[in-house]
């Protein structure tokens, strides 16, 4: 069922949502272990808003560990191929969870997950939505979409002069638009470094 390529139908939705109840007898009675761990494989496609499965549990109600465990299985879903979609980059997967995230997951658990993970890991390169280039040199800790960067192609498509650096959460009218690898570049970073 989670290779078909198109919709499911209800009764195919139905053995799908069973996995969780499965998983859970599995690991409470099968493998022994203790039912707040157990639990996670129970509830960790219950949403934070109520809208999941299988008891539409909401906030608080859902396990902490649930809680977590659906940020993460998210995200690794979304890095993943599957028949109805192509995988997402972790960029790109980050970004989906942050659409998704005030309604489906804990505020705070997603908060801490995205800032352990970084939107911009050091070293990443960006496009900027001005066509400049420039490498991320610090994450932001209150503003994750927001890091510290180096300009290393000015809008000439040049290597400028001058060192400049840009704290994106002071200035907002600069945008990151785009991830890019290192040989989109057309030239070697550490000679520019």
């Amino acid at each position: 069922i989670i290779e078909k390529e198109g919709s499911l139908t209800d009764e195919e939705f139905k053995i799908i949502k069973a996995h969780t109840i499965i998983g859970y007898k599995f690991a409470f009675e099968s493998m022994k272990l203790k039912n707040n761990i157990a639990v996670v494989a129970l509830q960790h496609h219950e949403a934070f808003d109520g809208t999941g499965y299988p008891k539409r549990l909401r906030g608080k109600d859902i396990s902490e560990y649930a809680r977590i465990a659906a940020i993460v299985d998210n995200f690794s879903s979304l890095c993943e191929e599957r028949a109805y979609r192509d995988k997402m980059t972790e960029y790109n997967a980050m970004k989906e969870l942050l659409s998704l995230g005030m309604a489906k997951f804990d505020p705070l658990f997603l908060r801490a997950f995205l800032l352990r993970m970084s939107m911009y890991p050091v070293g990443s390169l960006v496009k900027l939505g001005d066509g400049r280039i420039a490498l991320v040199i610090s994450p932001n800790k209150d503003k994750p979409l927001r890091p510290n960067i180096r300009i290393i192609v000015n809008q000439n498509g040049e290597v400028p002069k001058d060192v400049e650096v840009i704290d994106l959460s002071r200035n907002v009218d600069v945008y990151i638009s785009a991830m890019l690898k290192p040989s989109e570049l057309g030239f070697n970073l550490l000679d520019v470094l």
